[in-house]
């Protein structure tokens, strides 16, 4: 069980690890044309807003509060990539509308997952580490070079499409791959969401593996 102190340890860590992200994103950019450069920095800033939401969304996952995630993750989605880039899409701003609403969606994510997270209990601040978060920190470090190097992977095609056909053709780009694999992404990560910390609580109750309980 975690505690109210190695929560708000976490908490500051995730920022921190947040920040370190942000700046290596940023500093990847240089390499690449002025252009898409720009818009690259930009988006490193949500590197640093997502170190603020993992550890209230993933209490409030761990802690089966789905219907608060999917309530205050649609609006987000409605918000950043409905509203927002829409308007300024209409506006005339291009790439930047896609920046900015995802920006403003992940924003929006990270102020409601901390808010719900702390009504249903999690009473999550920000505290110097205790020594318990070292049991945390190897596995959050792979997770996050995991992710870090899964985004590098999946946006390979992305920067070179940007460094030789422009911002526009990108943004287009982007939509219909995200568009193309909309639905398998929704039903892969419901279906995750619920059964990760359902048969992790399983096996710390009863030490059964995994596969038992699947078999099960």
């Amino acid at each position: 069980q975690v505690t109210t102190l190695e929560l708000r340890g976490l908490a500051t860590l995730s920022v921190a690890f947040g920040a370190a992200f942000t700046v290596l994103g940023m500093a990847i950019a240089w390499f690449l044309s002025p252009e898409v450069s720009t818009i690259l920095r930009t988006l490193s800033l949500s590197f640093f807003i997502t170190g603020f939401t993992a550890v209230p969304h993933g209490w409030l996952r761990r802690e089966l509060h789905n219907r608060e995630l999917a309530v205050f993750e649609l609006v987000a989605q409605l918000a950043g990539n409905g509203v927002v880039a829409l308007a300024l899409a209409y506006a005339g701003y291009g790439a930047w509308s896609l920046v900015i609403g995802t920006l403003v969606q992940q924003l929006v994510i990270a102020a409601a997952a901390w808010i719900a997270a702390n009504l249903r209990g999690a009473q999550l601040a920000f505290a110097r580490p205790t020594p318990a978060c070292r049991d945390y920190i190897g596995f959050g470090i792979r997770h996050s070079w995991n992710t870090f190097l899964e985004f590098l992977f999946y946006n390979t095609e992305v920067l070179a499409i940007g460094h030789w056909y422009g911002v526009e053709r990108t943004g287009y780009y982007n939509r219909a791959y995200s568009l193309s694999h909309l639905a398998v992404e929704q039903v892969f990560t419901s279906v995750v969401r619920v059964l990760f910390p359902v048969l992790s609580r399983k096996r710390d109750r009863t030490g059964n593996s995994t596969r038992t309980t699947l078999v099960r």
